[in-house]
């Protein structure tokens, strides 16, 4: 057996595969896409803050809490907020939605 198509059972769990080597990356590009990508995202919480400025906070989809970055920013909350904004673009976040759903997707509710 090709060492392709070996791992593309491995990774999608299938006994037999019986399509061509494009339908098989198609298959595996979808399957990342859906089940291993986590999508992150900065942000800043007037929480967050000491005497050095606003500490950037990361939230990752599907991920309890968020994470603090270990570099300040000595400015306004709205400067901070501008910056977070900058970063989420370069990484093809733009969408203020999408990026508060994926903040959103960090906050435990219901008792989990």
């Amino acid at each position: 057996m090709n060492i392709r198509r070996e791992m593309a059972q491995e990774i999608l769990g299938i006994v037999a595969i019986e399509q061509s080597a494009e339908d098989t990356i198609a298959q595996i590009t979808e399957f990342c896409q859906k089940e291993t990508i986590m999508r992150s995202v900065y942000f800043v919480d007037v929480f967050n803050k000491d005497e050095q400025g606003f500490i950037p906070c990361i939230a990752v989809e599907g991920e309890k809490g968020y994470y603090r970055t270990d570099w300040h920013w000595d400015c306004t909350l709205e400067e901070a907020e501008e910056l977070c904004k900058e970063k989420n673009a370069n990484m093809g976040f733009t969408d203020p939605k999408e990026i508060y759903m994926i903040i959103a997707s960090t906050m435990s509710f219901g008792g989990k």
